[in-house]
């Protein structure tokens, strides 16, 4: 271990030996945000941290802000919603919303609401898979959205 290195841990340990509580990135970043960066974790994080923890107050806050901002959102996006759905009719029949479920904590299965992208019987004959580039199956809408340059 480089000299420097292992200054730093004999600290590090005195900090831990004096109560003080020591974290790695990967869990503080999971802490403040409440997102786990899945390119940065190993097992041994998923085994040894403690992450996954929220206090009933941080739920709670975290529920009542979600549900605000979302309404207000939901309020000032509806004329581009109405566009998009409308667009979404327009080219191809179907239903303008695709729904998939999803597992939520505990366990609760809740379902998610999506504009179509692929046409209705995108996944009859296959099953789900994975979009490929120029997949037939995606709508011009679904193709416009798809070539955003922040995908």
């Amino acid at each position: 271990m480089r000299k420097g290195a292992s200054c730093l841990t004999r600290n590090w340990l005195n900090c831990k030996v004096r109560g003080f509580s020591i974290i790695d990135g990967e869990s503080f970043y999971e802490r403040i945000t409440g997102k786990l960066l899945v390119e940065r974790i190993n097992p041994s994080w998923l085994i040894f941290s403690d992450g996954f923890v929220k206090s009933p107050v941080a739920k709670f806050t975290k529920r009542v802000v979600g549900f605000f901002l979302s309404s207000i959102m939901l309020v000032l996006l509806s004329p581009l919603i109405l566009i998009v759905a409308a667009a979404i009719k327009l080219d191809s029949k179907g239903p303008v919303l695709f729904s998939q479920e999803r597992v939520g904590e505990g366990g609760e299965i809740y379902r998610v609401y999506k504009f179509r992208s692929m046409r209705e019987d995108a996944e009859a004959k296959s099953g789900p898979v994975w979009a490929e580039e120029d997949d037939p199956r995606i709508t011009r809408v679904g193709k416009h959205h798809q070539e955003t340059p922040d995908r």
